[in-house]
């Protein structure tokens, strides 16, 4: 896979760089090879509207099943998500009445869970399709449209979206501590989180990756927590998830908690 970027101090110095992407193919021909142009994507990425120097197949663009657009805040990426889950939601109402409660779950972790799942730690701090699994929960629960599922998900053992954002990024983390500096090392003085991971700050929410949240759950866990195995630190805190069932990842930063 070849990838060429581009970068510019403003959008006009973007485009023509776009422009002359034609040595690139010029490249190829002079050493033989050929560029696949039904398989080749241009994006942008900026944080400005580039809908005016840029076509909306400039905008978006599809990347190992990740849809990514220009600003990097996955609203394409949930859209598409979300349609492609109430497809599978579907699939599980008409599978209710003929199979039992244990392979309707076999079914939602084998199709709906391992789709919705694909490439979170990119987008999970975006809204996904948070909504999309609460039908299809209580399709698996036998609810009404309305009905809360919340214990639901407590008694099936399922993990929200937004805890199975938490997990995953957590677990990220803890298995790649020596990347990170603790409080104590980094100030003079005694700090009064001594022991909590240093947080690299971003101005722009869409900036906060997978790497600034993993480090901010983290935090939310006992510092002795970081001394265990990785699978074992997983299993503690996926038990703690499935028990608390958590909506939204600002309730779990709410507190501290022990796994």
């Amino acid at each position: 896979m070849t990838r060429r970027f581009f970068q510019g101090v403003s959008l006009s110095c973007l485009v023509e760089e776009h422009r002359a992407s034609h040595e690139v193919k010029e490249w190829f021909h002079s050493n033989g090879l050929a560029v696949n142009i039904l398989k080749s994507r241009n994006l942008f990425l900026s944080a400005r509207d580039v809908s005016s120097v840029a076509s909306e197949d400039l905008a978006t663009a599809k990347f190992l099943g990740v849809t990514l657009d220009h600003k990097l805040d996955w609203t394409n990426h949930c859209g598409a998500l979300s349609k492609r889950c109430s497809s599978l939601v579907f699939l599980l109402r008409m599978l209710r009445d003929k199979l039992s409660r244990d392979s309707q779950l076999r079914v939602y972790y084998a199709y709906f869970q391992s789709v919705m799942a694909y490439g979170i730690l990119c987008w999970g701090h975006s809204a996904g399709a948070g909504v999309v699994q609460h039908r299809a929960i209580r399709v698996i629960a036998d609810l009404g449209f309305r009905d809360d599922c919340w214990k639901e998900f407590v008694r099936l053992h399922v993990l929200t979206l937004p805890s199975l954002f938490i997990l995953e990024s957590a677990c990220y983390a803890h298995q790649h501590l020596e990347r990170y500096e603790i409080m104590v090392e980094v100030h003079e003085h005694d700090p009064r989180h001594a022991d909590a991971i240093t947080i690299v700050r971003k101005m722009m929410t869409r900036c906060r990756g997978f790497d600034y949240w993993g480090v901010k759950f983290l935090n939310c866990l006992p510092a002795k927590c970081r001394d265990k195995r990785s699978s074992l630190f997983r299993a503690r805190l996926k038990n703690l998830l499935v028990n608390k069932a958590f909506y939204s990842e600002e309730e779990f930063l709410m507190k501290q908690w022990n796994i």
